[in-house]
């Protein structure tokens, strides 16, 4: 589950065993390409008449990528990313109003989520201890850097911070 203007990113990755679906608030609609559409699915929750939609529609699982878990249907579990719980170590960068509101957002999380994945141990181990969550349910999944760093891959690092033998 993501904003709408997180669909495209998605639709550009090839992800197997996956279906995108896009739930639209009241009865907005929204034109596609012909292409697009057959890659996913749009839901508008009011035009449905099914209260449980996405199992209607076959998922087993709500994951949210980008944290928000504002769509939950019973018996469906939600996994969510937790990036940052940034606005608690440096309140001096975000306003009142900004707070309260990922207060309120990360309580969510807690409330509705079955499982969380945490970017580092260090984003588990703070949004463990700050909202009380069971560190059970909560997995590090770390970010892939990719060949954003060309050359990291150097023998002499690798040995220097003890990753290979020798």
């Amino acid at each position: 589950l993501c904003a709408g203007w997180n669909i495209d990113y998605f639709l550009q990755m090839n992800l197997p065993h996956t279906k995108i679906v896009e739930i639209l608030p009241d009865n907005e609609k929204k034109s596609c390409a012909k292409e697009t559409r057959k890659q996913y699915r749009q839901f508008s929750l009011l035009d449905q008449g099914d209260p449980e939609p996405l199992k209607a529609f076959g998922a087993s699982l709500l994951f949210c990528p980008f944290s928000a878990a504002s769509h939950r249907e019973y018996g469906l579990p939600i996994v969510s990313t937790i990036n940052d719980i940034q606005h608690v170590f440096y309140p001096q960068f975000f306003s009142e109003e900004e707070r309260s509101h990922r207060e309120k957002f990360y309580r969510k999380i807690v409330q509705d989520t079955s499982a969380v994945l945490c970017i580092s141990n260090y984003t588990r181990d703070t949004f463990c201890d700050v909202y009380g969550y069971d560190r059970k349910k909560a997995y590090p999944s770390y970010i892939a850097i990719h060949d954003r760093f060309p050359g990291a891959a150097d023998h002499k690092v690798l040995k220097k911070m003890g990753l290979i033998p020798g």
